[in-house]
């Protein structure tokens, strides 16, 4: 039974009461949901600031009669009725059955309408726009189809209750909230939870060679068991997230130069940390440009030097760790300029002395970090657009003096400039480069190059050392070239 309660003072009163027991309150009024005047409660607009005080509920059931003093019918709608709040003031219904519990774990349970004895309906909020599976499924990449799916799938758990098997008749809202009728006894045109989960997965369809429709089959075999497809669409989304990398890199002497004080560090790591049946597979890629300075022999020392401690950071220090942070990175490369600055303090001789840049990208799973100190650059290139991701250490008085490198002061006295990107969600790419390359070719030019190779990263790699020949560079050149492309899941039916 519902009761009404006083706007005034939340006082619970009978349903035939007139005035409020505490307050005196006219229950027959209601204020204003904007201005706060007193309204008669079967206003429709306030007479004060004309706000529309009507509420529109929906329920998916379509039922015929009921006798209710807070609702009147509105309207028939495409699945089940539309009806009006006529008074705000009388209490909603709560029931512990698990039709109800399911609507109010998706958020949309509003209130209860008792259409027979003791044989109530849920009421749900009014939906901006009600959608299908097929619509839903249609307008989403695979970030949004495996939400959709996992939304899904966290309100069959915990209920016994059967689903609609007709694909038109599984609508949702706006918010991908359920809006169909659930019942607690098999109907005919109706099935349990697992039966509904398994036509669900059935009836998508993704590209023909994705993971999607590759392993399928097997979770139907499977009959569908609710924690199996868990575990299935938390691996789905995980390899989505993991991007295909694939990547050249070249360091040359240039044609200028008797001797190569470039070096250039690639290399690729695969972990698995297994935990009872779950097994938790990480990939990580480290690329790594130095471009040495010193006399005589000792900018190609130093080149090899900082890159063989880069390494070892990475392999004693970076792997390990479940979770590569950017103070890791700064701790790492503070740990090799103190390598080199050590050699160099041995030593009197200013001949004897070395450094060189560092630059470099991790790829940590599905994250990218980038650290440098000096002047050698890294770019970012996307299908529009060409950045600079690095800063460059460069003095604006001297021409290309560089203002810190590794190994020339201490790790206290230097910068790492760290960062972790924010990626295009789909196909980019990284360019590391040294001043050989890059005193030559713009960046804009070397996006060009690379993009009239189509993606064939060899025949871009031949180009770009071919370019800086062509004109006449005085340096070594060396790069590294990454590209990025998020993997295709699901995808679309073709």
């Amino acid at each position: 039974m519902r009761l009404l309660r006083c706007p005034r003072c939340n006082t619970f009163n009978a349903p035939e009461a007139q005035k409020c027991v505490v307050c005196g309150f006219e229950l027959t009024s209601r204020f204003c949901t904007k201005c706060g005047i007193k309204v008669e409660i079967d206003r429709e607009k306030c007479p004060n600031c004309g706000t529309d005080l009507t509420k529109l509920v929906f329920t998916p059931y379509l039922i015929r009669d009921f006798d209710d003093a807070k609702y009147q019918f509105q309207s028939k709608e495409r699945i089940g009725i539309l009806l009006r709040e006529k008074n705000p003031n009388l209490t909603k219904i709560q029931l512990d059955s698990d039709i109800f519990k399911f609507f109010n774990a998706s958020g949309n349970l509003y209130d209860a309408l008792e259409v027979g004895k003791n044989n109530f309906v849920p009421i749900l909020e009014k939906p901006s726009e009600l959608r299908n599976i097929d619509e839903i499924w249609a307008e989403n990449g695979d970030e949004g189809k495996i939400k959709f799916l996992k939304s899904i799938l966290s309100r069959l758990s915990g209920y016994e209750l059967y689903f609609p098997e007709r694909e038109e008749e599984i609508l949702f809202d706006e918010k991908s909230r359920p809006y169909f009728q659930v019942y607690e006894e098999k109907k005919k045109g109706f099935v349990d939870a697992k039966e509904f989960l398994c036509h669900i997965i059935s009836h998508l369809k993704g590209s023909r060679d994705s993971l999607w429709e590759k392993e399928k089959n097997d979770i139907l075999r499977k009959k569908c068991e609710i924690p199996l497809v868990l575990k299935w669409f938390n691996r789905i989304e995980k390899e989505m997230n993991l991007p295909s990398i694939k990547y050249v890199g070249i360091s040359d002497k240039g044609p200028a130069r008797s001797k190569n004080e470039d070096a250039i560090l690639m290399l690729e790591s695969f972990s698995e940390t297994h935990t009872g049946e779950d097994v938790d597979a990480a990939k990580r890629y480290l690329f790594v440009l130095s471009d040495g300075l010193g006399g005589h022999e000792k900018g190609e020392v130093a080149a090899e030097l900082i890159l063989e401690g880069i390494k070892r950071e990475f392999y004693r220090t970076l792997l390990p760790k479940k979770r590569i942070e950017l103070e890791d990175v700064v701790e790492s490369v503070g740990v090799v300029n103190n390598l080199v600055y050590s050699r160099n303090v041995q030593t009197d001789m200013q001949t004897q002395k070395m450094g060189g840049t560092v630059s470099g990208l991790i790829i940590d799973c599905d994250r990218f970090l980038i650290f440098n100190v000096g002047d050698s650059p890294i770019f970012l290139f996307t299908e529009d657009q060409t950045l600079e991701l690095s800063t460059r250490d460069i003095s604006q008085r001297k021409n290309k003096a560089i203002t810190q490198a590794i190994g020339i002061r201490t790790s206290e006295d230097i910068q790492v400039h760290v960062d972790e990107l924010q990626t295009p969600r789909e196909k980019f790419r990284i360019l590391i480069c040294s001043d050989g390359l890059s005193d030559v070719i713009s960046p804009d030019e070397m996006k060009t190059i690379i993009d009239s190779c189509k993606g064939d990263l060899h025949e871009a790699n031949t180009k770009l050392i071919e370019e800086s020949y062509r004109r006449n560079t005085t340096d070594n050149v060396s790069f590294i070239l990454v590209q990025i492309e998020r993997k295709t899941v699901i995808g679309s039916e073709i």
